[in-house]
């Protein structure tokens, strides 16, 4: 059973998130509200429409993420009202930008179950807003599916809330499976950003496993948000001669980073964790060569995955990101239970989710009893002049 802690433990976290997406502009933000009372709907309530909220960054430093992952849930939604998959009802996107701030986040989900009457909630989309959400969803009881907060403290305290995505610590240990038998390597250097909980959880998951399989680790630095000169840095990093440096960080630092690691002279294979998704758009010279863990590819040939990226290119003109796969994940799951339910009842639809096996683009989501999925794949990319090309499918032991 899900834990019980203290309501505003998302309150006390610094933003985090897993992957970004590719450069989009195209998104519709909700800036009115209804008011007509939240009643419950039962399945084939012909004209009924059932409400999910949305809660995403759709401008500020980080909206890439937001509006790949709202436009992936969208286009989810679109897809299945085509489809009638609800039998006469209408699914009803409720959108509202979030900042990446928490408390905005807080007030807004509030105003999506006061003012508009939602019946569940695809969001938050990063993992700070996430956290300080998902006590409030449980306190309502209004059922949430974060397509993409990876931190592993948003869903074990909560039974209404899920995820989406694997896990920090999930990914953390499968970047060093992958180090140890995919890559062969013996020494590693470890560089993470001490201000940022994402990355400090992916790089101590990381350090576990490869310690634990005997490998040296010359190097465990950490570096400043706001640093942009990592000449002493890169000097430390090249005098241990590692094989390989794991950077779990954002494509905005990335980037930065690993592009004075190698003009400094460090001769290494480079791997990163979903944070890089999105490294092309701006740092593809800077990444040639390297490896980073993602949740998606548009190179998946399945049916569903196809449908999707094709779907997608055609209503956004734009390449689908891991973010906007999960999104659109976590917006068929949500309306999945919806349908299995047979009402818009929380309880229900609570209870479909706990049952569910659904084959999704992004890899089966079965949840456990914490609300994240079991063993999902983990897409390991390697970029090859400038573009991604899929170098493993690695999955947890």
């Amino acid at each position: 059973m899900k834990k019980m802690l203290a309501l505003l433990l998302g309150l006390a976290l610094a933003v985090t998130a897993c992957g970004n997406s590719t450069t989009e502009t195209k998104t519709e933000t909700k800036t009115e509200t209804q008011t007509e009372t939240k009643t419950e709907t039962t399945a084939g309530q012909d004209g009924a429409e059932v409400k999910i909220g949305m809660l995403a960054p759709l401008s500020g430093p980080i909206a890439e993420y937001g509006i790949a992952s709202s436009n992936g849930t969208k286009l989810a939604f679109e897809i299945l009202n085509g489809k009638k998959y609800l039998d006469g009802q209408t699914i009803q996107p409720v959108i509202y930008d979030t900042e990446a701030d928490q408390t905005k986040a807080v007030n807004l989900f509030n105003k999506l179950v006061s003012n508009d009457k939602i019946a569940a909630l695809v969001g938050p989309v990063i993992s700070s807003t996430s956290l300080a959400v998902a006590p409030v969803a449980q306190e309502e009881n209004i059922p949430m599916i974060t397509p993409t907060g990876t931190h592993l403290d948003i869903t074990p305290d909560y039974p209404n809330v899920f995820r989406a995505c694997y896990i920090d610590p999930y990914q953390g240990m499968l970047a060093g499976q992958f180090a140890v038998e995919n890559l062969g390597v013996k020494k590693v250097a470890i560089v993470y950003n001490v201000g940022s909980d994402y990355s400090v959880g992916l790089a101590e998951e990381f350090k576990k496993v490869v310690e634990a399989a005997g490998l040296t680790i010359v190097s465990n630095e950490g570096y400043n948000e706001d640093d942009k000169d990592f000449s002493a840095l890169a000097a430390k990093i090249k005098a241990g001669q590692p094989e390989l440096v794991f950077v779990p960080d954002y494509y905005n630092k990335v980037g930065i980073l690993v592009g004075q690691l190698k003009t400094a002279g460090v001769e290494a294979a480079f791997l990163g964790g979903d944070g890089w998704d999105g490294v092309l758009a701006n740092y593809a010279k800077e990444a040639e060569g390297c490896y980073y863990l993602t949740h998606f590819s548009t190179a998946d040939t399945s049916e569903a995955a196809v449908e999707f990226v094709n779907a997608y290119r055609e209503k956004y003109s734009a390449e689908p990101s891991s973010f906007a796969a999960l999104g659109y994940d976590a917006g068929q799951v949500i309306v999945e239970a919806v349908k299995k339910a047979g009402s818009t009842d929380a309880a229900a639809i609570v209870k479909a989710l706990n049952e569910m096996e659904f084959e999704g683009i992004t890899g089966v989501l079965k949840f456990d009893e914490n609300g994240n999925p079991k063993n999902k794949d983990v897409t390991v990319i390697k970029v090859v002049d400038g573009k991604a090309v899929v170098e493993a499918k690695v999955k947890g032991k």
